[in-house]
């Protein structure tokens, strides 16, 4: 009976936390004024909802990762320009929230591994660094110091670590290509004016730049 009791009141908690998702992603700026204040309560996620849930311990992705970055990264607000602290903020709720989906689609999948929870969990990483609202592509140089002065370098420079900093670089230069277009295309004319880089649809050009630029290799 006690058991069954626990049970419901961790689906009542998982269900109002999943309730909150798209309140908290429209929340992000119009309720948080002050960007360095802490946000380290949203952190609570990881180990009270995740963890609870999918139970991976210290190697696992909400404790050894989300949580411990998550904190990490709100104790380090004041290394950050104002940007980048809209940055911090955005992609700290975009990570919270795309996990909660997570689970909404889960929660009754017991056969869940750790495995999928980490790479869902950094497969999520390259969107959230990139949203229009806040883009790790627009930050400058004290934002990128303070991001390289959080993250650990064993994280860095792990399989995954290295997965995602290859698909943000390729967003990043896709965007700076898209913004960029008609000059690119300007020089590359002047380089090889046989080359038919003036196609008609963006997209194709995009294609084209991407090729040469062999941002499709893994």
């Amino acid at each position: 009976m006690f058991g069954s009791i626990k049970k419901i009141i961790k689906i009542s908690l998982l269900l109002f936390s999943i309730g909150n998702v798209v309140a908290a992603d429209t929340e992000i700026f119009s309720d948080h004024t002050n960007d360095y204040e802490s946000v380290a309560r949203e952190c609570n996620f990881y180990e009270d909802v995740l963890e609870e849930r999918y139970p991976c311990g210290e190697s696992g992705y909400a404790v050894g990762y989300g949580g411990k970055y998550c904190r990490a990264f709100d104790a380090s607000r004041n290394e950050f320009t104002e940007k980048g602290n809209k940055w911090r903020v955005s992609t700290m709720k975009c990570l919270i929230n795309s996990l909660r989906k997570f689970l909404l689609g889960n929660y009754g999948n017991e056969s869940v591994s750790c495995d999928e929870i980490k790479e869902y969990g950094f497969d999520t990483h390259p969107t959230c660094y990139t949203l229009s609202r806040a883009s790790f592509c627009d930050l400058n140089v004290q934002d990128y110091k303070a991001i390289l002065g959080v993250i650990k370098k064993k994280d860095l420079l792990s399989k995954l670590g290295r997965k995602q900093i290859s698909q943000v670089a390729r967003i990043c230069l896709k965007d700076k290509i898209e913004e960029n277009i008609d000059k690119i295309e300007e020089n590359l004319d002047k380089l090889a004016p046989s080359r038919p880089y003036n196609t008609i649809h963006s997209s194709e050009k995009i294609k084209l730049l991407e090729e040469i630029a062999n941002l499709d290799q893994e």
